[in-house]
Order: structure tokens, then sequence, then C-alpha cells
């Protein structure tokens, strides 16, 4: 089976006033479709930089990101652009709502970025997604009514909405208290199972890396 994701020897290096600084080291990781996989490692041990490296969010400074068996150093922005709302989603500690927007329109965003936010299958899809994490009820509310574990849920249903291979995780429940985090957890891998995608989550616990079914960790941009 080939890997929805595959990163061949990364290395990135940030040059700083004290000289070049690498933060991720000849990093070789594959993930495929329906794998859960924690991602842990202390603050500054470069989880971050892994994380927007494997999303195409950044360039690494060598090697090569692949996407189901495809080069990504080569492609335009736009390309890289259209290859990440089509392959990822993104869920963060922070929601990132637009404040301005509703809860349906907020998970629409994405089809909107590809062209077809509009379509009548596109708008079942949404409501469908907002029906699965509970919030059917809120979908004309503003992301200001919400409590906080209600605007991370929308932000679940949002980095789902173009049916993605592999869902990118940042310490999702980092702003959430205990109870509500657990909540918002279950949901996460309830709903990766369901879609049938891969799950990358990076996070501080080990609890909740030992829910996964593979963990990863990273020691002074050292893959382990």
């Amino acid at each position: 089976m080939t890997n929805i994701l595959e990163l061949k020897n990364i290395k990135k290096n940030y040059v700083t006033s004290a000289g070049r600084l690498p933060v991720l080291k000849d990093v070789n990781v594959g993930f495929k479709a329906g794998e859960t996989i924690a991602l842990v490692g202390q603050s500054g041990s470069g989880k971050s930089t892994f994380l927007h490296i494997a999303g195409l969010l950044d360039k690494p400074s060598g090697g090569q990101v692949l996407v189901e068996g495809a080069p990504t150093a080569k492609m335009k922005d736009a390309a890289l652009a259209r290859l990440r709302n089509q392959t990822f989603g993104f869920v963060y500690q922070q929601h990132h709502l637009l404040k301005e927007f509703t809860v349906l329109e907020n998970v629409l965003l994405p089809a909107q970025f590809a062209g077809r936010a509009s379509s009548v299958k596109n708008l079942a899809r949404a409501e469908e997604l907002l029906a699965k994490v509970g919030l059917e009820n809120r979908m004309a509310h503003l992301p200001g009514q919400l409590s906080g574990g209600e605007q991370q849920r929308v932000a679940l249903a949002r980095a789902l909405m173009n049916k993605p291979k592999l869902l990118l995780a940042d310490e999702p429940t980092g702003n959430l208290d205990a109870s509500t985090a657990g909540q918002v957890t279950d949901l996460l891998f309830k709903l990766a199972e369901d879609e049938g995608l891969a799950l990358l989550l990076v996070t501080h616990s080990e609890k909740l890396a030992a829910k996964c079914g593979r963990k990863l960790s990273l020691i002074d941009g050292v893959l382990s």
C-alpha cells in the first residue's frame, strides 16, 4: 500500500545570529490510510516544524516530501495549496474560526477554497459533519456564542469537510479543561475511524499517545 504521506531524509535548518540551527535531522517516516500516530516530544524538539513540513505549510532544507508517492519539491505554491486542501485536514490548539461567520459557514470554508462551497452536496456534507459533532442545532450561531469545546468541535468538522486522507492535529485539546478535552479526543478518534483517514496527533500527553496505534518521538530533531 502506497503511503499517503512520506518524509525522506528531511532536514530543517534555521539561520540565527549564532549560526545554523538544525531543527530536524534526517527524518524518515511514512503514514498509511487508517493509521493513528502520536508524535511526542518536549517543547522545542521540532514537533511543530515537523507538522508544518508534513502538511506542506513549510519547505524542508533538504530531503523529500511525497504525497501518495509523488514528490512535492518542485510544485508551485498554487499547486501545493490545492494538494493541501484536498489531502490534509488541520486542527490546532486554537480553533481559528472566523468570528463573523456562522458555524455552518466556517465548516464550508475548505470547500469554498476549492471553489465548490455553494453546491447542494457540500452543504449536505457540512450539515452531516456538524450533526456528527453534536452541533446540528448550532449551525446559525456565531463562534462567540459557543463554548470552547463547541468551537473546537466546529474546527474538527471544518478539517474533515473536504474528506482529507490525513488529519494533522496539533495539541487539539490543549486549551480545554480535562472533561471537555476527553470528549473532544474521543470524538477525534471516532471521526477518524468513521472517515477512514489517517490521524497524526501531536501531543505532550503520554496517556493520549497510548491510544494511538503508533508512537513517534522527537528528541533534538531526531525521530524515533
